[in-house]
């Protein structure tokens, strides 16, 4: 079984610092979106805030007859300052954005619920609520960066899955034990930000200038990469694999990208060498540059 899940927001928007595509077409769509049921692939990671994402997944869905074949996991979108001011409000706000998802993917209930910010968690119940209503089979969180933050939901028994960013150049949630500690619980952790917003798919020279301190790492790993025979994008995938996570959320662009990913999927888990090679090579980043919501614009 492959850990592909497959990251949907580039379906309803342009997204990611390395996008030169923008979106792909719904016929483009179509096609991915059929090559990946051909090939086992059926999970889907999407949010009620990727603009026209979950609509466009729904419509595919129905007309290649997968509805009932496919997971899917969605996200209830921020909730604001009204709807958080009485229970009521926030009930009806949960209840609304997942109902209109539901909607949107043209189905009755999903295989999982995450609230897109960390603060919502507060609102747990109310999605478990939805849970014993037969909508989704999962809940859980979008998390940031913060390790603390997730040991804590983690030290509750209602958290089922939580979303972590997690890559070569951003092992904060391993190196505070996160990913160990949810593999022990039975908490699906999904991995994604693999390739750092696009970062570890570019040359080294296609840095943006507001994230040059990053050059040198990328240079070593680029360099550990090619001594091994293979890319620094195939290192940075295969890389996830070498940890206890569920699923690894990669975001599509065109079939061509999305039959390379397979390829470096099906090649498994990089060798001890290699992992012991890039080890001896880390050096953590200042935060700034490994946290994507950080970045200038310009970036």
């Amino acid at each position: 079984m492959t850990k592909i899940m497959v990251g949907t927001v580039q379906f309803g928007l342009t997204y990611g610092i390395a996008n030169q595509q923008g979106r792909p077409s719904r016929k483009e769509v179509l096609e991915i979106i059929k090559f990946g049921y051909e090939s086992g692939i059926c999970d889907y990671d999407t949010a009620a805030v990727y603009g026209e994402s979950e609509e466009v997944l729904g419509q595919c869905f129905k007309d290649l007859g997968i509805c009932h074949k496919v997971n899917v996991f969605t996200k209830i979108k921020a909730l604001d300052e009204k709807a958080t001011k009485s229970e009521k409000n926030y009930k009806n706000e949960i209840v609304a954005s997942l109902d209109r998802s539901l909607k949107r993917l043209k189905m009755d209930c999903v295989a999982g619920v995450l609230f897109h910010r960390e603060e919502d968690v507060q609102y747990l119940a109310l999605l478990q609520m939805q849970k014993q209503a037969g909508k989704c089979h999962t809940v859980g969180v979008s998390c940031g960066h913060d390790p603390e933050k997730v040991t804590d939901f983690l030290n509750t028994d209602s958290i089922e899955a939580l979303q972590l960013p997690y890559n070569l150049m951003d092992r904060r949630h391993s190196e505070a034990g996160v990913l160990e500690k949810a593999h022990k619980k039975g908490v699906l952790s999904f991995i994604r930000s693999a390739f750092l917003q696009g970062i570890l798919t570019m040359k080294n020279d296609e840095i943006p200038t507001a994230l040059a301190n990053l050059s040198s790492l990328h240079l070593r790993y680029t360099s550990i990469a090619e001594e091994a025979g293979i890319t620094l994008k195939e290192m940075a995938l295969r890389f996830i694999l070498n940890h206890s996570v569920a699923k690894v959320v990669i975001g599509i662009e065109s079939l061509l990208q999305f039959k390379e990913n397979l390829c470096f999927f099906e090649r498994g888990p990089l060798p001890d060498d290699l992992m012991q090679a890039i080890t001896l090579t880390y050096e953590q980043p200042d935060q700034y540059l490994i946290t994507p919501g950080l970045w200038p614009l310009q970036a």
